[in-house]
């Protein structure tokens, strides 16, 4: 029986390319990949999001000035920033569904990037909670917030698990 795999994508995978089709560490990320998906009908990547950067997390760093009445609306960052400095990380995951095409890459960051254009939020404007514990793990709220984009990829792929033909999604 075929497993179902979700993983997370590797930071190595971030390093500067200078020749894609002798990339080295898209290759070993393929070599890893390979017996997982031929034992998998789907693989499911949950691409990288925009982490925050604060000294402490961001839930400690929001308590702390909520408490001093000090300002939060800094608690964001600029997803064009985010893309620039993971433009390689992009294009090696662009390389993925050529060899494998049960993927389907999870893009994480597009509900955390999608209240105001071109900039991504660490914490709920409307309630003042924390997406993040600390600078890259999600509270209930940022998991919350992520919820729909997992709902969509596993209400399609029940039925191509049922499907015969395993229609493969994209």
């Amino acid at each position: 029986m075929q497993q179902n795999k979700t993983i997370r994508s590797s930071e190595h995978l971030r390093r500067s390319i200078s020749n894609i089709a002798t990339d080295e560490p898209l290759a070993r990320f393929v070599d890893f990949l390979k017996p997982l998906s031929a034992n998998s009908k789907f693989l499911v990547i949950d691409e990288f999001y925009p982490a925050a950067r604060t000294p402490t997390g961001v839930a400690p760093s929001m308590y702390k000035r909520l408490l001093r009445r000090h300002r939060v609306d800094d608690l964001k960052g600029r997803l064009k920033a985010f893309n620039d400095i993971h433009s390689s990380y992009f294009r090696r995951l662009d390389q993925l569904q050529s060899h494998f095409p049960n993927l389907i890459r999870h893009n994480t960051s597009a509900p955390l990037c999608a209240e105001q254009k071109g900039w991504c939020w660490w914490y709920n404007r409307r309630n003042l909670h924390a997406y993040f514990t600390d600078n890259a793990h999600f509270t209930p709220d940022g998991l919350e917030l992520q919820r729909a984009s997992y709902k969509k990829i596993v209400d399609e792929l029940i039925p191509a698990l049922k499907n015969r033909n395993n229609t493969v999604i994209h």
